[in-house]
């Protein structure tokens, strides 16, 4: 899991939780891996390579992701899966894409995303 607010003891937490409520044994890191370090400038604030990952990924799928979340976890799920790709041989990589595009139409108001802008690779 890609934790792009408050951090991984934060989400740990939530999950112990929700583990013991359905009588899962596993806790903490056995159950989940959750990475820091993916929350770019703070809530609702992108940076260039992260909207120029919306058009790639839009582009290339026709798969619409939000600047606030979902951009920034799709970031993470790239640089980590890049990082570790010889772990990752041949396994299945699952990301939920849960919706957010409302967070899009602000800052397409206010920035040039569908401007030509589209420089970072998926997988890069």
């Amino acid at each position: 899991a890609i934790s792009v607010c408050n951090d991984k003891d934060y989400f740990y937490a939530h999950v112990d939780s929700m583990a013991a409520a359905m009588n899962i044994a596993a806790r903490g890191p056995a159950l989940l891996r959750i990475v820091d370090g993916y929350k770019g400038a703070g809530y609702a604030r992108s940076r260039p390579h992260e909207h120029d990952l919306i058009c790639t990924v839009a582009r290339h799928t026709g798969i619409v992701l939000d600047p606030v979340y979902t951009a920034k976890a799709v970031h993470g799920m790239l640089a980590e899966t890049a990082a570790c790709s010889e772990s990752l041989q041949g396994r299945t990589i699952l990301f939920l894409h849960t919706g957010g595009v409302f967070g899009l139409s602000r800052s397409i108001a206010a920035s040039s995303y569908f401007g030509g802008r589209a420089s970072i690779e998926v997988g890069k």
